[in-house]
């Protein structure tokens, strides 16, 4: 895996605040179609907690990872930061000649894109989403009523290559305040939406009860992974046990093991994709519970799957 360090140029209130990322490439030679987005919680920034581990294993599945840093705990500014990062990198390239060979290579080969934060950060990528869905809907309205020959969207020309968003610890409520729920944004994601949602049954920001509640109600395509007695953190406690055969900690198993999630899950969506693709029939969303459990036996770590008790 090779990583470059850049700044997205950015503006706040008229004044230049450009956004850290680092771009993580995987090291195989075939072509790189997806991209990966993640960003952090209230605090840290893109080297912060799980992210570099959780980077490193989803490039060993052939994405781009980009890790920005967000270093503000307003919302709104965070969105609009957020939104700078998506619409430089993989906005149109003749746009820009001068840009990192990188960056380059992002914008002209990267057609699927998939945002992912933890905790606020997962808060930033579902607003993100929202928005670019709704967006996305108005413009292709527009752009059909105006016979339009143009298919490329207007908002900054990464909307038609969303696909996908991953929550991290989603801070459906802070704790012990479980009646001031962040569920609006969640609500008003479109049924074409596409959201995997990871989250510890320990998280004292998601109860279970309340996120299921809430998961059941949500009107677009759904999967919920719960991992057992993890936290906020989604660690289940700080072991420091070594896995005799792998080598690694719990906390590198686990990672691993999230990341062959997400691969799975987004290899999933493009075969949904690709089954319906030419049917005008609307795409039914579908949601899919489960339970991931840890445990170490024998000096050996194993991450196994359970049914899901809502």
């Amino acid at each position: 895996m090779t990583n470059t360090k850049l700044s997205v140029p950015h503006e706040r209130n008229g004044k230049s605040s450009p956004v850290p990322v680092v771009i993580d490439y995987p090291d195989s030679q075939e072509k790189v179609t997806t991209a990966i987005v993640l960003t952090h919680g209230a605090s840290g920034d893109y080297s912060s907690g799980n992210l570099p581990l959780l980077a490193e294993s989803l490039a060993g599945h052939g994405y781009a990872i980009i890790r920005c840093s967000l270093t503000t705990v307003n919302m709104a500014i965070r969105v609009d930061a957020m939104r700078s990062v998506l619409s430089y990198l993989f906005e149109d390239d003749s746009k820009n000649s001068k840009v990192d060979p990188v960056v380059s290579k992002l914008r002209t080969s990267i057609t699927k894109i998939f945002i992912g934060g933890h905790s606020m950060g997962a808060r930033v990528v579902v607003s993100i989403a929202g928005e670019q869905s709704k967006d996305e809907t108005t413009s292709s309205k527009k752009a059909k009523s105006d016979k339009s020959e143009s298919k490329k969207d207007t908002n900054g020309g990464f909307a038609h290559k969303l696909h996908g968003v991953i929550t991290f610890s989603y801070p459906l409520h802070p704790p012990g305040k479980q009646a001031q729920l962040r569920d609006q944004i969640l609500f008003d994601l479109p049924e074409t939406c596409n959201i995997l949602m990871l989250s510890g049954t320990k998280d004292p920001f998601g109860e279970v009860p309340l996120m299921s509640k809430v998961q059941d109600k949500m009107t677009c395509s759904l999967t919920a992974v719960r991992i057992e007695k993890a936290g906020h953190s989604l660690m289940p406690g700080k072991s420091k046990k070594i896995d005799k055969n792998t080598k690694n900690t719990q906390e590198e198993t686990l990672l691993g093991s999230i990341a062959d999630r997400i691969d799975k899950w987004i290899k999933n969506i493009d075969n949904d994709k690709e089954s319906t693709a030419g049917n005008k029939r609307k795409r039914d969303s579908k949601k899919v519970y489960e339970n991931m459990e840890i445990g170490f036996a024998n000096d050996v770590w194993k991450v196994s799957y359970l049914k899901a008790i809502k």
